[in-house]
C-alpha cells in the first residue's frame, strides 16, 4: 500500500511516483506482491487482472488499484491519457469505493462500487448519482458494482513465475512527456498539468544538499566555539548594611568584614 500510485494514466499527479517505480517494482515482483493499493488520483483506475511488469502485462507482476476516488472537496481528476494504455483495464473519474475479499489462500474477490458519477459540468458531482454520468460513461446508480475481477495467487506460483522473481529484470521508465492531458480523450478535460518528475527530482537534491550544509555549519560553530576562552571573573566587593563587603563569587552568607 502506498499513496501515489505507480501506474496511473490519468494526467494528473502523472509519474509523481516514477523514481519510486523503478526503485521498488523489482522488489515488489521478487517478494511475490499480490496487490497494490494506492490513490493520491482523484479517480478510479485499475490495472490488468493477469498482473503486470514493466509497464506490459505480466502474470507475474501484482495487480494495481489506484482508489483515490473516496470522494473530496477538490472534485474528481476527468483528464485521462490517450490512447488508453495496454496495461490499463477500467478506469473512471467517479466517486466510489472498493471491496476486497478474501476467499482462500489463493483466491480473493474484488469490485469497484460507483458511488456519485461526474455531471456535464464536471468536477461538480451528483451526490445522489440519480440520472448522472460521466463523460463518456454509459451513467451508473447508487453504490453498484461497474468493476469486477477475480484474483487468483496460483497462478502467480508457478515456475516460470517463480524464477523470474529470483532474478528480476530491471524496468524501463515511461518516456518524457507521457502522462500530459488530451482534451480530446475528455469532454471536460482540464488544461494540460505541468510534469512533476523534475520538481521531485529537484526536491530530493535540495534535501541532501541543506542536510549536508547543515552538517557543516554544525562542525564550524563546533570548533569555533572550542577555541574560546573566558576570562576568570574578577571577585566585585558590594557594600553590606553598611558594615562590611559582600564577596559576590561565595555565598550570600559569606560576608567580608572590614573594620572602619
Amino acid at each position: 500500500m502506498m499513496h501515489a500510485p505507480f501506474y496511473n494514466s490519468n494526467s494528473a499527479h502523472a509519474l509523481e511516483a516514477e523514481l519510486m517505480r523503478l526503485t521498488y517494482e523489482p522488489l515488489l515482483l521478487k517478494y511475490g506482491v499480490d496487490v497494490v493499493l494506492s490513490g493520491h488520483v482523484h479517480a478510479y483506475e485499475r490495472s490488468d487482472a493477469r498482473g503486470i511488469y514493466d509497464a506490459q502485462p505480466n502474470a507475474c507482476g501484482p495487480v494495481y488499484l489506484n482508489l483515490g476516488d473516496g470522494g473530496n472537496r477538490e472534485g474528481g481528476e476527468a483528464a485521462w491519457v490517450a490512447p488508453h494504455p495496454e496495461w490499463s483495464a477500467f478506469r473512471e473519474s467517479s466517486f466510489g469505493v472498493g471491496a476486497l475479499d478474501i476467499i482462500n489462500e489463493t483466491h480473493a474477490s474484488y469490485a469497484w462500487h460507483r458511488d456519485a458519477c461526474g455531471a456535464s459540468t464536471a468536477p461538480h458531482y451528483d451526490l445522489a448519482a440519480n440520472d448522472c454520468a460521466t463523460p463518456h460513461d454509459a451513467g451508473g446508480a447508487p453504490h453498484v458494482a461497474i468493476d469486477a475481477i477475480v484474483l487468483r495467487r496460483d497462478l502467480r506460483a508457478s515456475p516460470s513465475c517463480a524464477a523470474l522473481r529470483r532474478n528480476p529484470p530491471s524496468v524501463s521508465p515511461f518516456p518524457d512527456g507521457w502522462g500530459t492531458s488530451n482534451a480530446a480523450n475528455d469532454d471536460d478535460a482540464p488544461p494540460p498539468l505541468i510534469r512533476e518528475r523534475r520538481s521531485v527530482e529537484l526536491s530530493l537534491v535540495a534535501i541532501i544538499l541543506g542536510t549536508a550544509a547543515s552538517f557543516i555549519l554544525g562542525i564550524c560553530a563546533a570548533a569555533l566555539t572550542s577555541r574560546v576562552t573566558r576570562r576568570p571573573s574578577e571577585t566585585i566587593l558590594t557594600p553590606h548594611k553598611g558594615y562590611g563587603l559582600v564577596d559576590e563569587k561565595r555565598s550570600p552568607d559569606s560576608v567580608i568584614v572590614e573594620m572602619l
